[in-house]
């Protein structure tokens, strides 16, 4: 039992000043460590929004097709593969594929062939696992041209899809 006026330097043999100064320093330490924690959670943070507007901000995949053809090309289809699946882990890119043909052609057949281009992409992509509802689909046939009807040298540029990035909802 303590006495008036006497001080109890020990509590189940540990030094009662030893033990307050090793709490105080190891709350100091978890201060300490919780700033830094912080500062590079968001350091972390705005390096990623700085990426994920560098993706939504003008990267645009274009995948090129074969004249008169909507099959993707077999070397390319491991690309999208691989696309699809770092796509998954970003949820809040959403993707537009928007195709297009060359000016040979009817308006009529470059629209359908320009949506068969389309959907040759969005499977896949559906195929490597990105689910639908983050894709937004739009044909624009030979309206999208950007070389003039003779130019055979620029026509292989007006036949492809491309493929772009928003964040958050359904791309218009």
């Amino acid at each position: 039992m303590l006495q008036i006026g006497e001080q109890k330097k020990e509590v189940n043999g540990h030094d009662v000043t030893a033990v307050v100064k090793e709490l105080r320093d190891r709350n100091e330490a978890l201060r300490y460590l919780t700033r830094w924690r912080a500062a590079r959670d968001s350091y972390q943070v705005q390096a990623l929004r700085r990426s994920m507007h560098a993706i939504t901000d003008g990267l645009t995949v274009s995948i090129p097709f074969r004249t008169g053809s909507w099959s993707t090309e077999p070397h390319l289809e491991s690309h999208l593969l691989a696309l699809a699946q770092a796509l998954i882990d970003i949820p809040c890119l959403q993707v537009k594929l928007e195709g297009f043909a060359d000016t040979r052609g009817s308006r009529r057949f470059n629209r359908k062939l320009s949506m068969r281009r389309v959907y040759a992409v969005w499977r896949v992509l559906a195929r490597g696992g990105l689910p639908v509802e983050r894709m937004r689909l739009k044909a624009h046939g030979d309206s999208g041209a950007m070389y003039l009807r003779g130019d055979r040298g620029g026509y292989s540029f007006d036949r492809r899809v491309l493929i772009s990035f928003t964040l958050g909802g359904v791309p218009r």
